[in-house]
């Protein structure tokens, strides 16, 4: 799902390796119903980027109960996951990425896959960054009495 600067690249050796039955470019994709339905038609998610912030996409696909594959890259935020289980975070290589890609595939789902019911709780995550947000706004006020602003 999405759009990037190797979209072109990818769709051209997807179709050279024969792999057009399996692999389907979706493009930018707005309703999230439709994007939890193709996340949970998956068998993994795979996600190569070296920048990645929060990594939305993979805690959706977890939630889904679809494994993970992305790149083990200071960069991305997402390989941070890996510690809580579904996340398999591997050296930005084809090689790499293949085999990981590869054994997610061949395994049960319940061996990568933890139970995220509740761990995401919209309230739950609302009260930690209000928390955050205090927080930051008093070491803000401090700074600002201190003139260090």
């Amino acid at each position: 799902m999405g759009r990037g600067p190797e979209e072109e690249r990818l769709k051209a050796q997807v179709s050279l390796s024969g792999l057009d039955k399996n692999i389907r470019f979706t493009g930018f994709v707005r309703d999230q119903d439709d994007i939890l339905a193709l996340l949970k038609a998956s068998r993994a998610c795979v996600l190569p980027s070296t920048r990645e912030g929060f990594g939305m996409v993979a805690l959706e696909a977890l939630a889904c109960g679809i494994p993970v594959v992305t790149a083990d890259h200071p960069g991305n935020a997402i390989r941070d996951l890996a510690e809580m289980g579904g996340v398999r975070a591997v050296p930005l290589t084809a090689q790499d990425f293949a085999v990981a890609i590869q054994e997610t595939l061949q395994s049960p789902l319940s061996t990568f896959v933890p139970s995220l019911e509740g761990a995401w709780d919209w309230d739950a995550v609302t009260e930690q960054w209000l928390g955050m947000a205090e927080e930051f706004l008093r070491i803000s006020k401090e700074h600002a009495a201190k003139g260090s602003l």
